[in-house]
């Protein structure tokens, strides 16, 4: 249950998100000033920032040699089904989860009922009691 809370975890390393150029450099610019070159001003610590294209240019060379290929439309075809089967389950999870609501909802409904029945029932018992200590006062008297 530790792992809940963030208790017993190894530091992270996002070393690898880090261009080399920008890995334990200054970040309020000090330092030699000759260290900038090709860097335009104000860059400094925004240069682990930048966008990397380089996966969406491989997206799009993916996306141009399938069109290119004959399997294109089977391919779209079976990425289309895939959508679709992803959906269908999800949708399932969801009429579950629904499902599970109504049932706590019912039995949260069905306890009360329980519980004012028991309430109804002492209540009962107590007027009965009353009214017996009620007659027996009144033959005392």
């Amino acid at each position: 249950m530790s792992w809940l809370f963030g208790m017993n975890q190894r530091p992270q390393d996002f070393s690898q998100y880090v261009p080399e150029g920008a890995a334990g450099g200054d970040q309020d610019g000090a330092g030699d000033p000759g260290d900038k070159k090709g860097q335009k001003p104000g860059g400094g610590a925004m240069d682990a920032y930048r966008f990397d294209s380089s996966a969406l240019e491989r997206a799009a060379k993916a996306a141009k040699d399938l069109e290119k290929s004959a399997y294109a439309k089977e391919a779209f075809d079976l990425t289309r089904m895939q959508e679709e089967t992803k959906q269908k389950e999800l949708t399932g999870v969801a009429k579950d989860m629904e499902r599970q609501i109504e049932l706590a909802k019912a039995e949260g409904k069905r306890i009360e009922q329980e519980e004012r029945r028991k309430t109804i029932h002492e209540q009962s018992k107590l007027d009965q009691q009353k009214s017996q200590y009620q007659d027996t006062l009144a033959r005392k008297r």
